[in-house]
């Protein structure tokens, strides 16, 4: 039950911070020329981690492991990580 638990724990986790990070994308997007460069660094510098959550939440997916109480919330982050990767990937091409 405890390894559940913690399961369910790191679920939530993953999917809280990938969420977040995702949902602030649009306002980094809108006001990334107002950003300071150390506000820019630090969104450039942070942003492989939030990747890194996200693709240990696809492998827990691709091994099943991720329980039918969260796969709607997984395939609505999935989704938007669709629609708004071309956002992320115009903010490391700009200056």
């Amino acid at each position: 039950m405890v390894e559940v638990t913690r399961t369910f724990e790191q679920l939530d986790h993953l999917l809280d911070s990938v969420e977040s990070s995702f949902a602030r994308l649009e306002d980094y997007d809108r006001r990334w020329g107002e950003l300071s460069t150390d506000d820019k660094d630090d969104f450039l510098v942070e942003w492989p981690i939030i990747e890194g959550k996200l693709l240990k939440l696809q492998e827990l997916a691709k091994q099943g492991c991720v329980p039918h109480r969260y796969r709607g919330r997984y395939r609505q982050l999935q989704e938007r990580v669709t629609r708004d990767r071309p956002v992320l990937e115009s903010l490391w091409e700009r200056p």
